[in-house]
């Protein structure tokens, strides 16, 4: 499904009573791994899918406009004297899986196929991270509540 630009959801649920789940709060943090293990245990799995989740109608274009300073029509098809006078290196950052990433970033025309092959087009946030020197997760609580 993620290849074909699905985002993979699946659902599953578990009962907890209140005690039990203020524990977990006082024991770990809750963006802990083990927080994430303790609540994870025995759910009861009821589905999953692939949810589309399309570009926005004429994103394409703008993307176009950003790298190259006009639009094309197709993203594949940019003479290489555009392709090498980009105006800005633009890309796209997402918690997708890599493969559902990759085709979104394809469907945008942040990338073409060709560089869709290329190693390190796409990568895990891991990968990320280990590239950028000082990086750091922060979590804000205040921001993070709904």
């Amino acid at each position: 499904m993620a290849a074909d630009g699905l985002k993979v959801i699946s659902y599953a649920f578990k009962e907890i009573e209140t005690g039990e789940l203020d524990r977990l709060f006082q024991s770990y943090s809750d963006e802990s791994d083990e927080f994430r293990w303790e609540l994870e245990q025995d759910l009861i799995y009821l589905c999953t899918f692939g949810l589309e989740d399309p570009c926005r109608v004429g994103l394409k274009g703008h993307v176009q406009k950003l790298r190259y300073g006009k639009e094309h029509g197709d993203v594949n098809d940019i003479p290489s004297s555009d392709s090498r006078n980009n105006q800005v290196n633009v890309r796209l950052m997402t918690g997708d899986h890599v493969e559902t990433a990759r085709k979104a970033g394809l469907e945008a025309g942040i990338i073409t196929v060709s560089e869709s092959m290329e190693d390190g087009c796409v990568m895990h946030a891991q990968e990320l991270r280990d590239h950028l020197e000082g990086y750091t997760k922060t979590w804000d609580p205040v921001k993070s509540q709904f």
